[in-house]
């Protein structure tokens, strides 16, 4: 009994291996992926410039002025510049 077990098992792992080695739906295709980046391709970010801009207040009578950096959050100027006297 248990021979005739292991046969049918045989048998059946046999045909099974040779229908999906014949059939080409189960076929695999490799390709060659290349994981080389060239730096022409990308260009890194120390290219990208700070983007900054005008802040403008109105403090103690005066329109003021400071320079902030949108990019890295932080003032550019250490103190604001007076502009006019408000009226």
């Amino acid at each position: 009994m248990i021979k005739n077990i292991a046969k049918r098992t045989i048998v059946t792992i046999g045909l099974f291996s040779a229908v999906l080695s014949v059939n080409p739906l189960t076929t695999l295709t490799c390709t060659a992926v290349n994981p080389i980046v060239h730096a022409a391709e990308v260009p890194p970010d120390e290219t990208k410039a700070d983007q900054i801009g005008w802040v403008f207040r109105r403090h103690n009578g005066w329109l003021q002025k400071r320079r902030w950096n949108y990019t890295k959050g932080y003032w550019v100027d250490k103190y604001w510049i007076n502009v006019a006297p408000l009226q």
